[in-house]
């Protein structure tokens, strides 16, 4: 009977490139009853909403939105008022091997935001951080045995691959009405900006139930003498079911981002005023699909033919599972040499911006700086003022992170204290989310042919074996099958020699 090569087909998730970008954006709107007079830029703020991704041959392509938002007084004096303008992002990413028909998992923030003041109008100038991750599935047939012939040694490796069986998306719609004390005297919302939170992915009848919550924050300016603006914060949750069928919701992945965020001032049925938030949070799942396998990884003949293999690596994702770190860290943001003294803190953003990622023991160290701008209140004058600065950040998470890894570093929520006059200590609440992955190279038999062996004296030898060598190589280099040497050597030394029989 012939030597037959039994086969199988599974599915094998390999990533063909994770690129990431920093893409400039810039917008602009005027200011209006802007004259000669300075304008004098408080806060800044930026939301990137991505809307689509499309993969093509050997690029990338990414859409979205960038909306900005600016706090600013018109003279030394002036009211504080707020305005907002937009830019559409659209970048191609060379990315060799890309194909249509693939996967992409992407990830965007916005790094970096500068505005000034320009001849009437009020310029931003963004930088979004942009990370794609190109995944192909292929179909692999897979040796796992052979038969057909007497005296075969096989061996084998049980491996499981990992692969994106299934996406799906949703947006959930969010309102709610925070009540304004009288004694604030809120006459307008000025700025916005908010933050999600996922608190729990499970399946639920239909698909998956995401759960979570918008930290949301406004400015408002406030007709209290003294007291310009004052900061309100309010949390939406959110429980939103995303179609999926229900045999694909067992390993699922989760990711949101804000693509909406509006505050406004509206009276109340009772005359009172209420806080209104709108927003809109898209919701992307993502079920992970197993096929397990049993892989033939070499082959030798000890009986009357020898077997003749060629070999191929076989690379396949092994791990996937989702990740959530928090930290805290804290820092000191001087004043710069002439500025207003610390009075009252009024509101604080900040952006990470991650430099390194190093191990750390078991874990990892994260590297970066926060690019901080801070909003108060002069001591004594009560004059509106607001400082910026990076300040250097370190924190340290419990697991690895690996190059295939997918993971965002956001902020999300920012406080701070005066410590003296000319500085205030910053404390910044980090959420790291993401996907950790694991892909594995293997060798594996591609095809393998019977070849007559050449006869073999009976023979006794003795073989010193290096540490590296194992019991199947110096089986498959005498063809001599892996459990008789083992059992021949049971009370073997380190220092003895291998008996090999033939």
């Amino acid at each position: 009977m012939a030597l037959e090569v039994k086969r199988q087909t599974i599915e094998t998730q390999r990533t063909i490139g994770d690129p990431y970008v920093q893409i400039p954006v810039r917008a602009e709107a005027i200011v209006p009853g802007a004259g000669r007079e300075r304008v004098n830029v408080l806060m800044d703020e930026a939301r990137l909403s991505i809307g689509h991704v499309d993969v093509q041959t050997d690029r990338v392509v990414a859409d979205g939105t960038v909306s900005m938002q600016a706090l600013y007084r018109l003279g030394e004096d002036g009211e504080i008022s707020a305005l907002e303008a937009s830019a559409p992002l659209s970048r191609a990413v060379d990315l060799p091997g890309a194909a249509e028909g693939m996967s992409c998992l992407y990830t965007g923030t916005v790094e970096h935001v500068e505005t000034g003041y320009e001849n009437g109008h009020i310029v931003f100038h963004a930088v979004v951080g942009l990370r794609l991750k190109v995944l192909d599935l292929q179909k692999e047939e897979i040796a796992t045995a052979l038969e057909g012939e007497e005296g075969i040694e096989q061996k084998t490796q049980e491996l499981t691959s990992l692969k994106l069986s299934a996406e799906s998306s949703a947006q959930a719609l969010l309102e709610g009405d925070a009540r304004m004390p009288p004694v604030l005297d809120a006459r307008t919302a000025l700025m916005d900006w908010g933050s999600v939170r996922l608190d729990d992915v499970s399946a639920d009848l239909g698909g998956i139930r995401v759960s979570g919550s918008v930290q949301a924050e406004a400015l408002i300016g406030s007709g209290v003498p003294g007291r310009p603006v004052a900061l309100v914060k309010y949390s939406l949750p959110f429980k939103q079911l995303v179609d999926l069928p229900e045999w694909l919701c067992k390993n699922v992945e989760a990711r949101a981002q804000l693509s909406s965020l509006n505050a406004q001032l509206r009276q109340a049925e009772d005359g009172g005023t209420n806080l209104h938030f709108d927003a809109q949070v898209d919701i992307a799942v993502q079920a992970m699909g197993e096929d397990s396998v049993t892989v033939l990884a070499d082959a030798y003949g000890v009986g009357p033919v020898d077997i003749a293999c060629e070999y191929d690596p076989l690379t396949f994702c092994s791990a996937s599972a989702p990740v959530s770190h928090r930290d805290t860290v804290r820092a000191n943001l001087l004043l710069p040499e002439g500025a207003p003294s610390v009075g009252t803190i009024v509101a604080v953003r900040a952006r990470p911006q991650i430099g390194s990622v190093e191990p750390a023991g078991a874990g990892a160290e994260i590297s970066g700086v926060l690019e901080t701008r801070a909003l108060y209140l002069a001591s004594g004058s009560g004059a509106l003022c607001s400082v910026k600065d990076d300040l250097p950040f370190t924190i340290s998470c419990p697991f690895l992170i690996g190059e295939t890894d997918d993971i965002e570093l956001e902020v999300e929520s920012a406080d701070a204290s005066a410590l003296m006059s000319d500085r205030m200590e910053v404390s910044c609440a980090l959420r790291l989310s993401g996907t950790h992955r694991e892909e594995e190279t293997v060798r594996k038999v591609a095809s393998a042919q019977a070849v007559p062996a050449q006869k073999k004296p009976f023979s006794v030898v003795l073989y010193w074996p290096s540490q590296e060598e194992s019991l199947w190589e110096i089986g498959r280099r005498y063809r001599v099958p892996e459990e008789r040497l083992a059992a021949f050597n049971a009370n073997r030394t380190a220092a003895e020699p291998l008996v090999v029989r033939g």
